[in-house]
């Protein structure tokens, strides 16, 4: 009995937070991971421990994520027409829908308030020195760049 109760009491402790990886050219979910929280944790540590463990292929670095999926970052993923005219790909997340303003490195994930962490390959683009979009989906855009993805 004494261990129902234990069980008990660290089940309603115990939170899950999906961590949605979407495709980077397809609006399809290409992995969802499942998983229980017990204490905050900074979301770098989070990401990356899971990625290893579930063979999630990724390129990341102090601070994001470069690379999900073998998609193209740095020079790769960067087109400028001119210094006004610039297009950026790369991968944006989300915590319950909201996009934060810092990176994976500064993020406490808190499991008593984080139940969805999405990523999503998108672009930004400058148009006349000025940003008019920020991690549109790629799979929404019909203009994407050579060696973006291949559609």
């Amino acid at each position: 009995m004494k261990n129902l109760i234990l069980l008990t009491c660290l089940s309603s402790y115990s939170f899950a937070i999906d961590i949605i990886l979407n495709d980077p050219c397809k609006d399809e979910v290409k992995e969802l991971i499942s998983v229980q929280v017990l204490e905050p944790i900074q979301l770098k540590k989070l990401l990356y421990d899971l990625f290893d463990t579930y063979q999630v292929p990724y390129t990341g670095v102090e601070n994001g994520i470069n690379s999900l999926f073998g998609t193209p970052y740095g020079n790769s993923a960067f087109f400028m027409d001119d210094y006004s005219n610039i297009r950026s790909y790369g991968w944006c997340y989300a915590i319950n829908g909201v996009q934060p303003s810092v990176t994976i490195d500064n993020y406490a994930v808190d499991p008593n308030q984080v139940k969805v962490i999405e990523w999503t390959f998108g672009r930004a683009k400058m148009v006349n020195g000025e940003w008019i979009t920020y991690c549109q989906p790629v799979h929404q855009i019909t203009d994407l760049d050579a060696g973006i993805c291949q559609k």
